[in-house]
């Protein structure tokens, strides 16, 4: 069956000294955009390794589609998750 219409979806990461993996989490969500229309948003909990820079970089360079929140301090999953939402 081939959709008509794209299909809406959003995605929320959370992270917090992520930098070792965002970036391949990031593309493999961003191989979605061809068949959704895709809303990303990264919820960074105060990350000290370079995460939220690195975040920057993909937005800029890599053309990813993405909200960054960046949190000062880590506030947990439940909270930042819902902030997102």
């Amino acid at each position: 069956m081939i959709l008509k219409k794209k299909v809406k979806l959003s995605c929320i990461v959370l992270t917090w000294n992520s930098i070792s993996y965002i970036e391949s989490c990031l593309a493999s969500i961003d191989q979605l955009k061809s068949i959704v229309d895709l809303e990303l948003l990264v919820v960074d909990n105060g990350s000290t390794d370079g995460t939220i820079d690195k975040l920057v970089d993909l937005q800029t360079f890599a053309s990813y589609n993405v909200e960054i929140i960046s949190l000062s301090r880590n506030l947990g999953t439940t909270v930042t998750r819902n902030m997102a939402i």
